[in-house]
């Protein structure tokens, strides 16, 4: 059974058209023209492949909190783009920062 593909008009049909958001002097369109979220996308896919990996396959706890923790750095580079303000990005680049430490922290952990 195929279902018809979820378009952002049809959801938010009041999105207005989105304006270019100037990061260092350069222009973007979309978040996913930031350079930080396609590095976070890279490194999503590095984490869920190592999670992959015995032993640490089976530690399904562990497993779990690292692929929260890893995308959700992602989504708060794309949340705090889509905010549309500068003080709103900055603050979701923050929380992008507390979870990519999270991530560094449970890899500490399992040493």
């Amino acid at each position: 059974m195929h279902s018809e593909p979820v378009v952002v008009e049809k959801v938010f049909p009041y999105k207005k058209e989105r304006k270019s958001e100037r990061v260092k002097g350069r222009m973007y369109s979309s978040f996913e023209d930031l350079e930080v979220y396609k590095l976070a996308i890279t490194f999503t896919g590095k984490i869920y492949g190592l999670l992959e990996r015995q032993p640490l396959k089976n530690d399904f706890a562990m497993v779990d909190q690292l692929r929260r923790a890893t995308i959700s750095i992602s989504n708060n580079i794309s949340e705090g783009f889509e905010r549309e303000t500068d003080k709103e990005l900055i603050r979701f680049l923050y929380f992008s920062k507390g979870s990519a430490g999270e991530v560094r922290n449970l890899f500490n952990v399992m040493e």
